[in-house]
């Protein structure tokens, strides 16, 4: 009963709210920082955040294990960090 639609809040309307954008990726600065990676760790994180694909997936279209696509991952997400921090553009608030 709970999940029948005369309960929710939504209604039809004509128009859609509003209309999607997509960033440019010539302006995005994290997306320049990731193409200045070596190849496997550009590639990993490409796929991984830009196509949203899974460990699996990426592995697979990688040819490789998917430890080999964490450890490349975390050592990509890691030097992005450091450049992003030391340029001041973003704050990571790690542990102490």
């Amino acid at each position: 009963m709970w999940r029948r639609a005369f309960k929710r809040r939504e209604y039809a309307t004509s128009e859609l709210p509003e209309s999607p954008t997509h960033d440019d990726p010539s302006t995005d600065l994290t997306w320049q920082k990731v193409l200045e990676l070596p190849p496997r760790q550009r590639a990993v994180v490409a796929l991984r955040y830009y196509s949203d694909l899974s460990v699996a997936e990426t592995a697979e279209q990688l040819g490789c294990s998917e430890g080999t696509v964490k450890s490349q991952c975390s050592r990509a997400l890691a030097a992005l960090r450091t450049v992003l921090e030391a340029e001041g553009t973003v704050e990571y608030g790690g542990e102490d």
